[in-house]
Formats: C-alpha cells, sequence, structure tokens
C-alpha cells in the first residue's frame, strides 16, 4: 500500500511541476515547489524523496495499524528448495543468458548429463 501511495504522490507532484522558460505546463522537472501545498516559500524539495518518504510512513503506519488489530500474518508456501533452483534444473524453463540471448536449457541438461 505504501508503494502505491507513494507512487500517487510522485507522480502528482510531478504533474504539477511546471517550467515556465520552456512552456511545459506539467512534467516539467523533478523539483517540486512547496508553494503548492500553500507554503508562502521559493525552497522546493526532490520528488522522489517526498515519493519516497510517503511509501516508508504509509507502509510503517499501515503495518502498525493492522499488528494491533491483530490481523494474521499469512502463510509463507517458500520451501528450503525454492533457494537452489538454478537455471537448466527441471521445471526451470528457458533461461537469458549474460550473452542476452534465449538459452535452450533442455540442452544444458543435457550437457550437464555427460
Amino acid at each position: 500500500m505504501g508503494w502505491a501511495v507513494g507512487l500517487a504522490v510522485g507522480m502528482w507532484m510531478l504533474y504539477v511541476t511546471a517550467n515556465p522558460l520552456t512552456g511545459k505546463a506539467h512534467f516539467a522537472g523533478a523539483l517540486f515547489s512547496w508553494s503548492h501545498l500553500g507554503i508562502d516559500t521559493k525552497s522546493t524539495v526532490y520528488t522522489g524523496l517526498v515519493a519516497l518518504s510517503v511509501n516508508i510512513v504509509v507502509a510503517l503506519v499501515v503495518t502498525l495499524v493492522l499488528r494491533a488489530a491483530g490481523v494474521a500474518y499469512g502463510h509463507d508456501s517458500t520451501t528450503e528448495a525454492d533457494y537452489h533452483v538454478e537455471a537448466g534444473d527441471p521445471g526451470v524453463g528457458a533461461a537469458i543468458a549474460d550473452t542476452g540471448s534465449l538459452v535452450d536449457v533442455s540442452a544444458v541438461e543435457d550437457a550437464r548429463r555427460r
């Protein structure tokens, strides 16, 4: 939830940022003017910093509220084997190699068996 709220706040901040020198009314820079919030100042702040801060605060508050309400954490279905899967293992499809090209993992499996 923090991610979504932080993203929405950041997008709004970018949307209302104008640049009178280029004539752009929206998405004209990464520095947000506090005057958009009614604060009488000429100072600005980097939009990403505010969006990240909102993300963290919302995540923290929602976490604390859910814990106080006694909401269960949920079930983690991760198994030990999930941490040891490699490209070419049975059940793992094609993989992109470091070269950036598609690799046929069945050929890799055959080569390992030899």
